[in-house]
């Protein structure tokens, strides 16, 4: 009896790991190739999953995982072409920029390798304090990055000396989910904290220009979900429901809305219009005064994530299903359903797709 079940429980997780992709697909997505990158059979933990790095004049996807390495892997074929290993888990994804790839882990280890042959070479190796939990933003010599200790650090870029941190008050209290970017608009960096607080300060040698008290952690557990800075504007939301915009140069809030819990937002940079997300499955767009211009249900399951892709919006839900919407009146053009949720974002490359699925294969797809 006991060899039974153990034949059987083997069966059943090889068919968990080869069936990923559970329904059949509309008009609009065609699966080219299948890569597993990690061992995750029954539990996701969305932390543990990042995009991709894509470097197109080679023909090479880079990819890192829960288990310290980071993956070349061919484009075309989805073959893995080399792999090398951190000590601590990588949550983030890499950063790939003229043949030199930047990778961050959870336990500070900060690396450039030059990727431009065949192999990879060590360029240089930093270590700071704490995990990194914000994906590496370049600008110009620099590298910018944010880690679970509220510290933000600017690095150079080709040596990766610490060119100055900023230490900013650490909660000891609820923890916070937090998923934005350290953003960059000409000499100004834009970021978000754990206590709830919102900072401006000036690129080159980090002085405050200002903060502003979005929430308090003390109060509730809340977090961001949300942050965008263009059109002189930055539009932030949180997990709770709130949604700002706010004059990017002097960090007056122009308007507010208080709605339903946010999964994330997005904005067109044309229409200057908001697209928000919000945690039970409504899809909301609003104009850039604030008001509600179109609001849709299309399905009654949480939403992870959200892309503008062309004139698509390419939506991530907790099921496992992919949709993609017409931008203009939320109609429904094609689907794909994973047998897992997504939780890193996808990456696209002209008309592909690369998912990073929860049950740790990397997939492309062409998108119709």
């Amino acid at each position: 009896m006991t060899d039974y079940k153990s034949h059987l429980l083997t069966l059943f997780v090889i068919l968990f790991i080869t069936s990923e992709i559970s329904a059949g697909e509309l008009e609009g997505f065609k699966t080219l190739w299948q890569t597993h990158i990690t061992e995750n059979y029954f539990f996701y933990k969305p932390l543990e999953y990042s995009g991709c790095a894509i470097d197109t004049e080679f023909g090479r996807v880079f990819i890192t995982n829960k288990n310290g390495e980071i993956l070349s892997i061919n484009s075309q074929t989805g073959r893995i072409e080399w792999r090398a290993s951190l000590k601590n888990p990588i949550h983030r994804r890499p950063l790939y920029i003229e043949g030199i790839l930047y990778v961050a882990s959870t336990g500070g280890e900060i690396l450039a390798l030059d990727v431009s042959k065949k192999r990879y070479t060590i360029l240089w190796e930093r270590e700071i304090s704490g995990g990194i939990i914000s994906d590496i933003t370049e600008n110009k010599d620099r590298l910018f990055l944010l880690t679970e200790r509220n510290i933000l650090y600017s690095i150079g870029k080709k040596d990766g000396n610490i060119i100055y941190q900023i230490n900013n008050d650490l909660n000891e209290g609820f923890t916070v989910y937090t998923n934005t970017p350290v953003i960059i608009r000409e000499d100004k960096i834009i970021y978000t904290i754990s206590t709830g607080e919102l900072f401006v300060l000036h690129r080159d040698d980090g002085k405050l220009l200002y903060k502003i008290g979005i929430f308090n952690p003390d109060e509730k557990i809340d977090g961001f979900t949300g942050l965008i800075a263009e059109n002189e504007h930055i539009t932030l939301s949180t997990l709770s429901g709130s949604l700002f915009r706010i004059e990017l140069e002097n960090g007056k809030i122009l308007w507010s809305r208080t709605l339903s819990p946010i999964s994330t937002i997005k904005t067109d940079k044309e229409s200057k219009n908001i697209y928000v997300f919000n945690t039970d499955g409504t899809i909301a767009i609003y104009d850039s005064e604030g008001k509600l211009l179109r609001k849709k249900m299309p399905i009654k399951k949480r939403i992870l994530g959200a892309d503008l892709n062309g004139n698509r919006l390419i939506v991530r839900y907790s099921d496992g299903k992919i949709l993609s919407f017409s931008r203009e009146d939320l109609t429904l053009i094609s689907y794909i359903r994973l047998s897992a949720p997504v939780f890193a974002e996808i990456v696209y490359e002209q008309n592909y797709a690369y998912i990073f699925s929860s049950k740790g294969s990397l997939i492309k797809f062409f998108i119709k």
